[in-house]
């Protein structure tokens, strides 16, 4: 069984199971996954090997016996996407004088920063 996934940059090379869709199951069997993988870069990059780590497939339903599957031997990737930052600047005051420079703290208002 092949994995691909994706999840928004968190500083981590940790992908968690909940990222994942199995691929290539017979008719409708669904499997259920658990566990969590590494990936040898934590940046914002698509189509990354994953290293399987702890995950762990499980049975699923309409007949998914985990043990009619292999993790082994599919192919595992996850895309990791830029995470969101909003900065504000709310303490920024300047006097008008045709200059483009101001005196003050930019502050993330929403998002955060990792690492």
């Amino acid at each position: 069984v092949s994995l691909t996934g994706s999840r928004t940059y968190n500083g981590s090379t940790n992908v968690a199971a909940g990222i994942f869709s199995a691929g290539s199951l017979v008719g409708s069997e669904t499997l259920n996954l658990s566990g969590t993988g590494t990936i040898a870069s934590k940046n914002v990059g698509t189509g990354k090997a994953v290293t399987l780590g702890t995950l762990a497939l499980a049975d699923g339903t309409n007949g998914g016996l985990a043990s009619n599957y292999t993790l082994s031997g599919g192919t595992h990737t996850a895309d990791i996407s830029a995470a969101s930052l909003t900065v504000s600047t709310s303490d920024v005051s300047k006097a008008y004088d045709g200059g483009t420079t101001a005196a003050g703290t930019a502050t993330i208002t929403s998002g955060s920063l990792y690492g």
